[in-house]
C-alpha cells in the first residue's frame, strides 16, 4: 500500500518537479520560483486568487518588511502601471464624482511609488 501512494506522488507531480529543477539549474528568480508554485497549486487546487496573495505577501514581507530589491521594483512597477491606467481613465471620464475619486486614487499612488523608491535606494545601499 506504501508503494502505491509512493508511485503515485513520483508519477502524479512529476512535472512540476522537472519545471523546478530546470527553473533551479537555469538560475532562475527565486521569487519567480515561488510564483511559479504558487500559480501551479492555485490551479490545482481551484483556490481563486491564492498566487496573488503570495506574491503581496512576498512585496510585504520580502520587500517592504526586508528592503529586497527585487519584490521592491516589482510593486513599484506594478503600482506605476496602475496610475497610468488611472491617469488615463481620467480623461475619458464626465462626473465630476467619479473624478474627484479617481484623483484620489491617483495621488494615493504616487505617494506609493515615492515610498517604494525610497526603500529601492535604502535596498541598494543609496
Amino acid at each position: 500500500m506504501n508503494d502505491e501512494k509512493i508511485k503515485a506522488v513520483y508519477g502524479k507531480e512529476q512535472n512540476i518537479k522537472i519545471d523546478i529543477m530546470h527553473m533551479i539549474n537555469e538560475g532562475k528568480d527565486p521569487y519567480g520560483i515561488i510564483l511559479y508554485i504558487a500559480e501551479y497549486l492555485e490551479k490545482k487546487s481551484g483556490e481563486s486568487g491564492y498566487a496573488d496573495n503570495i506574491r503581496e505577501c512576498i512585496h510585504a514581507v520580502y520587500g517592504v518588511g526586508l528592503d529586497e530589491q527585487k519584490p521592491l521594483s516589482e510593486e513599484l512597477s506594478e503600482v506605476q502601471e496602475r496610475c497610468n491606467k488611472l491617469e488615463k481613465s481620467l480623461t475619458e471620464v464626465s462626473s465630476d464624482d467619479v473624478k474627484k475619486r479617481i484623483k484620489f486614487a491617483i495621488e494615493h499612488h504616487k505617494k506609493l511609488a515615492a515610498f517604494l523608491e525610497k526603500k529601492i535606494k535604502k535596498a541598494n545601499g543609496i
